[in-house]
């Protein structure tokens, strides 16, 4: 009985030990606004977009993100938790993430992100 008891409790210490592994993955999920883009020695800041009616909210839902623009256009991305990166049509794009932020930056442009 002592035995049973004995292994009962290692598989127990196991299981929550992979539970609180598993909980401490980050979660990218949730709805990001465009704050900042900047291209080259150009920075254009949240009130110049908003003022051109330029919005672009990024949308994250487990492996799917999508992003909406201002015309109604929308563009559907993959994402790669993992990784940290967006893909589409076959190109990727790394992205970072600290704290509610998230910036892309791919060919000179970096478009910064707040949820």
């Amino acid at each position: 009985m002592k035995k049973i008891a004995g292994v009962l409790a290692v598989v127990m210490t196991v299981l929550m030990i992979a539970a609180l592994f598993t909980s401490c993955g980050e979660n990218y999920d949730g709805t990001y606004k465009l704050v900042e883009m900047s291209s080259g020695s150009e920075t254009i800041t949240k009130d110049q977009i908003e003022q051109a009616g330029a919005s672009i909210t990024l949308t994250i839902s487990g492996d799917k993100a999508t992003m909406d623009k201002a015309d109604g256009s929308k563009t559907e991305l993959s994402f790669d938790a993992g990784a940290k990166t967006f893909s589409a049509d076959g190109e990727s794009i790394p992205a970072t993430f600290d704290g509610n932020r998230c910036t892309l930056e791919q060919d000179g442009v970096k478009m910064v992100f707040e949820k």
